[in-house]
C-alpha cells in the first residue's frame, strides 16, 4: 500500500473513529438528560410526600385547637365560679390576684377567632 493510500485509511479511520465518538457523546448526553429528569422527578415525589406528610401534621395539630379550646372554656369557667364566690380566704391572697390575672387572659384567648383560618 502506497504511503498515499495508507495516509488516506489513516485519516479514514480517524474521522470513522471521531464520528463514533460523537455519536457516542450525544447518547451519553441523552442518557445522563433522562437521569437528571429522573432525578428531578424523584426529588419531586420526595417534596410532595414531605409536604403531604407536613400537611398531615399541620391538620393533626389544627384539630387539637378546638378541643384544647374547650377545655379552657371549662377551665376558665371553674376559674371564675371560684373567684366569683368571694371566699374571705382568698381576699389580699397572692393567689387571687394570680387567678385574676389569668382570668383576664381566658377571656382574651376565649374570643379567639373562628379555627378556619388557622
Amino acid at each position: 500500500m502506497s504511503s498515499k493510500l495508507k495516509d488516506l485509511t489513516i485519516k479514514t479511520g480517524v474521522l470513522k473513529r471521531l464520528i463514533k465518538e460523537e455519536a457516542s457523546y450525544w447518547k451519553e448526553v441523552e442518557r445522563e438528560k433522562r437521569r437528571l429528569e429522573k432525578v428531578r422527578a424523584d426529588a419531586e415525589e420526595d417534596l410532595e410526600i414531605r409536604l403531604r406528610k407536613q400537611n398531615e401534621v399541620i391538620e393533626d395539630t389544627r384539630q387539637m385547637i378546638p378541643h384544647v379550646h374547650k377545655r379552657l372554656l371549662k377551665s376558665l369557667q371553674d376559674l371564675e365560679d371560684l373567684v366569683a364566690t368571694e371566699d374571705p380566704e382568698y381576699e389580699g391572697s397572692a393567689e387571687i390576684e394570680e387567678a385574676r390575672k389569668w382570668i383576664e387572659e381566658g377571656r382574651k384567648a376565649q374570643n379567639m377567632p373562628e379555627f378556619n383560618g388557622v
